[in-house]
């Protein structure tokens, strides 16, 4: 599923919480702040700058104002300066340059890293201003700028988030990656705590198969092949899930409230992933061509007029007559190529079906005028005022016509209007003053909520394939509800042999070093139930001195195995907890691991705005990566540390408390005979 003008989206959960932005774009800088409105350019003109939108229709009043139609002039012949771009760009006024903005934005990225810091930042601005859509510079400009001058990097942020107010390509992919990544994380972590689970409480799942084989193979021998039971599942090719809820099954009747509560919410989560994949794929439909409700009229805004698009669009009218997006496509199209009559049929039908909507309004506002049908034309203009006061668009195409009329203080009050509304849609605009060409009208794109409207009525065709994202297109996780059925069995299957191994075989803990145990292998002391271990450390020592070598033999155990647990915990984020059951915390810190994870080894998000045009390094400085992953490992020690101390200060009162009740064996034989 791709946006056409696409990239990774890493950036953009950022902004929506500046981690999250980030994690789903590479590298931006900053540009001009968009209009409040996304507008289109109709009529090329010269550049001339004014001071004040009142100033710019009184200078303008002079010239008799004819509309014409110019194509852009000769390109600059070379690509080595960005300079004769600009003045290119605002000369005929071009709308965007996408492919040279890139180029520029691209050879930015190099010049900064390069050492060439000032180079750098001119190209990624230069770039920002030869597309004002295109969103990395936005973002690469603000994480430069973020330690050295705050104010800068806020104005960059701002310019990025009015455009992910105005696109809705960009909120789609932002919202369409932000549930991919966060859902993702979501069920690795449950998966990844369940794994850890099973390792940390690997004793009780391998004694009971260890006694078994111990009755026909040699201690040793049946450890071995204890470990070979509890390995290959997760070798056979199942993948990590399903070997891991079937593990947790049989570890039920041990599991306390919280571990169990995690696997349950493994199971709901695995069961609900054919849906989960369902509703990524309802989102990739506005992406589509093939697919209602938009039939690939999402990608026409920034396209140039192409006859086989028309043509297209015309059959799809046909096929369609009730799709307001399909008329609007091919009447903002239909304008672009100069097919007047087309475009104004194509918004008059859209307003049949759009009642009032002050954007087609205005573009058909723009057809009329263009047409010669002034009047028309402040009618239409009137009714989108009308509909959306803040329209700073329909405010300064009324300016246009009133100044064509010669009604200069009418002209004048509308351009004030519009200038209040958004003084910065109306830069492009104020470099045709002065000149002896007419002011271009300006035209407004379907709004971003018509957009989101129509996604959430669409309901895709049942039986219809799915698309799936590249990573998860190998997966057995990604099979569907035949997947989903296979968990829910071996969940049951586990549960229900772990229940009946308990009854068979009930474990407990060694009263001393907490060793597992069951009825065959514990040597009672009364009450209390010892390993083999410690039973042969207590029977060797006097009777008066008992208690104090188990305390001893307890402490030695224990200090061998905090050795490879602090190790593992030093290594995998969140394990020290969950040895200490902490697991929802542990949850939570995975996930956030893996979301970093994904950002700083740019791992490729299923929709993409913008082409892949670097990772993300080029774009944040190494600071910025290194201090989230230092936080989450102290976090995930300091955890480990503080718990295990608690647990080392309970145990330690247990110890003392059982060992002291404890009776030597040959004590207790002598007392009783």
């Amino acid at each position: 599923m791709h946006v056409r003008r696409s990239a990774p989206t890493h950036g953009l959960l950022l902004l929506a919480g500046l981690c999250t932005l980030a994690m789903f774009m590479a590298p931006a800088g900053h540009a001009e702040t968009l209009a409040d409105t996304t507008v289109s350019f109709a009529t090329p003109a010269r550049s001339a700058f004014v001071e004040s939108a009142h100033d710019s229709v009184v200078r303008t009043a002079a010239v008799p104002v004819a509309v014409v139609v110019l194509t852009p002039g000769t390109m600059p012949p070379t690509l080595l300066q960005i300079g004769p771009w600009l003045d290119y760009k605002v000369r005929y006024q071009v709308p965007a340059l996408p492919d040279e903005a890139r180029l520029f934005y691209r050879r930015g990225l190099m010049a900064h890293q390069s050492g060439a810091v000032d180079q750098g930042i001119q190209l990624v601005r230069g770039a920002s201003q030869l597309d004002p859509a295109f969103t990395l510079p936005y973002f690469t400009l603000g994480a430069w700028f973020l330690m050295r001058e705050p104010g800068q990097a806020l104005a960059h942020f701002a310019s990025l988030l009015e455009v992910a107010r105005q696109s809705f390509a960009f909120q789609l992919a932002l919202e369409a990656n932000t549930l991919y990544t966060v859902v993702e994380a979501l069920l690795l972590g449950l998966i990844a705590v369940g794994i850890m689970i099973v390792v940390a409480r690997n004793s009780e799942l391998r004694h009971r198969w260890r006694e078994r084989f111990g009755r026909f193979l040699s201690p040793r021998r049946a450890t071995f092949w204890s470990w070979v039971v509890l390995v290959v599942p997760f070798a056979v090719g199942f993948g990590p899930a399903l070997p891991t809820v079937l593990l947790l099954g049989l570890l039920w009747p041990v599991l306390k409230w919280m571990e169990r509560s995690m696997f349950v919410l493994l199971i709901a989560g695995l069961v609900a992933m054919p849906w989960f994949v369902s509703q990524l794929d309802r989102l990739g439909s506005p992406l589509r061509e093939d697919r209602e409700p938009l039939y690939g009229v999402l990608h026409l805004q920034n396209e140039a007029y192409a006859p086989s698009s028309s043509d297209r669009l015309a059959t799809l009218a046909r096929e369609h007559p009730d799709n307001a997006f399909i008329h609007f496509g091919r009447a903002w199209m239909a304008r672009r190529g100069n097919d007047l009559a087309t475009a104004e049929a194509g918004y008059r039908r859209t307003l049949e079906l759009w009642p009032n909507d002050d954007r087609v309004l205005n573009n058909l506002g723009n057809v009329l005028s263009l047409l010669g049908r002034t009047d028309e034309a402040l009618d239409a203009y009137d009714r989108a005022a009308a509909s959306n006061p803040f329209n700073a668009a329909t405010h300064y195409n009324r300016a246009r016509i009133y100044t064509d009329r010669f009604e200069f203080r009418a002209a004048s009050e509308a351009m004030a209007r519009a200038a209040a509304l958004n003084f910065d849609m109306l830069k492009p605009y104020q470099t045709q003053v002065g000149t002896r060409d007419a002011l271009p009208p300006a035209d407004l794109w379907i709004a971003p909520g018509r957009f989101w409207n129509a996604l959430a009525r669409y309901q895709p065709a049942r039986g219809e394939e799915l698309s799936l994202p590249p990573l998860w297109r190998s997966r057995i996780e990604c099979l569907g509800w035949p997947f989903s059925l296979a968990v829910v069995l071996c969940a049951g299957l586990g549960i229900t042999i772990g229940i009946l191994q308990h009854r068979a075989m009930p474990l407990r803990s060694c009263g001393n070093c907490a060793r597992v145990v069951c009825r065959r292998c514990a040597e009672r002391r009364r009450e209390v139930a010892l390993c083999h271990g410690c039973a042969a450390a207590e029977s060797g020592a006097a009777p008066e001195y008992a208690g104090r070598v188990l305390t001893q033999h307890s402490r030695i155990v224990r200090r061998r195995g905090r050795a490879v647990r602090t190790a593992l915990a030093a290594l995998v984020p969140g394990f020290g907890w969950v040895l200490h059951r902490r697991v929802f915390e542990a949850w939570f810190l995975i996930t956030m691991v893996l979301i970093l994870a994904s950002i700083a080894f740019d791992v490729a998000t299923p929709f993409s705005y913008e082409p892949r045009l670097s990772s993300l390094d080029a774009a944040l400085p190494g600071l910025y990566m290194v201090v989230p992953w230092i936080a989450l490992y102290v976090i995930s020690l300091l955890g480990y540390f503080i718990e295990a101390e608690r647990e080392r200060v309970r145990f330690e009162a247990l110890a003392s408390a059982s060992t002291r009740r404890v009776r030597p064996a040959r004590y207790t034989t002598s007392r009783a005979a």
